[in-house]
């Protein structure tokens, strides 16, 4: 699924993910392009990439 595709279903259920935060926990390094690439796409929603579930919480909650 190609970064465009991933940002428009985001923007084409936005009663779902509207308003939103949406976190990637990413594991391997070279993981963290398309979700940095989506997050410039973003909307009415933010999404980010993670690298630790401590960090994404920590975002999430704030």
């Amino acid at each position: 699924m190609t970064t465009l595709k991933i940002a428009n279903f985001y923007n084409n259920n936005l009663e779902v993910f509207g308003n939103s935060k949406i976190a990637v926990i990413i594991i391997m390094p070279q993981g963290i392009v398309i979700p940095i690439l989506v997050n410039t796409k973003d909307n009415e929603y933010d999404s980010r990439p993670f690298s630790t579930f401590e960090a994404t919480t920590k975002w999430i909650l704030s």
